[in-house]
């Protein structure tokens, strides 16, 4: 017996099934995101986070930096440290990434550690933390 025409059923699964097939096929633009102007936009709105695990360490010591992003299509993520060293994080279109790195400074000081990332449309979000380097 179908389900959807089960007469002890009450409520819109009982009768034909119109409900439910309708239901269906609207399902995919309801769980995907908004609809604005006819298009469909997957993911939220473009934002970024860097977070340092322990901002204040000793030279020769590793920081441990968190990276989480989201959008709608992002490209990727540039990590760069402040101390002129440079990553690259690569997203291949992902609606959202977290990513973990390390960095050992040469050099006492502070550092201001900025991350930026880019969607395929061309926006792009910035966001920093700022870390030091004692002496021993």
């Amino acid at each position: 017996m179908n389900v959807l025409s089960n007469p002890a059923l009450k409520g819109p699964c009982r009768g034909n099934g119109r409900p439910a097939v309708l239901a269906s096929l609207l399902a995919p633009l309801l769980l995907s995101g908004c609809i604005e102007g006819g298009v469909v936009e997957i993911g939220g709105p473009l934002e970024i986070s860097v977070q340092v695990t322990q901002a204040e360490r000793t030279l020769g010591q590793e920081h441990e930096f968190r990276l989480q992003a989201r959008g709608r299509q992002l490209l990727g993520v540039i990590l760069e440290y402040g101390d002129g060293r440079v990553d690259s994080i690569q997203a291949f279109g992902a609606q959202s990434i977290t990513h973990g790195e390390t960095h050992t400074y040469e050099a006492a000081g502070s550092y201001s550690v900025r991350a930026v990332v880019e969607e395929a449309g061309g926006a792009v979000a910035r966001d920093s933390v700022r870390v030091t380097v004692v002496e021993r």
